[in-house]
Parts: structure tokens; sequence; C-alpha cells
């Protein structure tokens, strides 16, 4: 994330879109994680350089684990944005 913090813009290859309706707006960071097993952060930006860090997860061979992590993404940013749960503020 420190790397993000440098960016202009979230974009590839750390950030990469979510595609569909039901995930408009949310981000997927991507790292390459010990073993080369690829990790990812599902998240969103409210505004401004605010990025807000949803679900945690591993994404090996085209499957997530957790595999109800997208769901669960969903499901968060609608919590935050109804204000059912809130956020907390990290410097990196």
């Amino acid at each position: 994330m420190r790397i993000a913090r440098k960016l202009e813009r979230l974009e590839m290859p750390a950030f990469k879109s979510l595609r569909g309706k039901k995930f408009k707006g949310l981000l997927e960071a991507r790292w390459p994680g010990e073993n080369n097993v690829p990790h990812r952060i599902f998240c969103y930006v409210p505004s401004g350089k605010q990025v807000i860090f949803l679900c945690g997860c591993i994404h090996k061979n085209k499957r997530y684990n957790p595999t109800n992590a997208y769901d669960t993404a969903v499901r968060r940013r609608k919590e935050i944005q109804n204000g059912g749960a809130s956020t907390r503020e990290f410097d990196f």
C-alpha cells in the first residue's frame, strides 16, 4: 500500500476495476505474495485519496479463497455507506 500512496491513479498492474453492475466502483489491489500466490484486497475510493479496504483473499488457479470474497466486499461497502459499519483511518 506504500506503493499505492505514491501513485497518481489506482490502475493496472497494482489495481484493477472489477466488472459487473454489482461490483461497480470496486477495485482489486493485486500483488504476488509468498510462494508467488497472488494476493488481493477488494476496496473502493469514496473520495479524493481515501481508499477503504473491504476484504482480503488469495487468488490461485482462477479461484478466490475465501470463495465468498466478492460478496463480502459488496456487503461491507453497503454497510459502510448505510452507516451500519464504520471505518478506521490508517496512515502509511
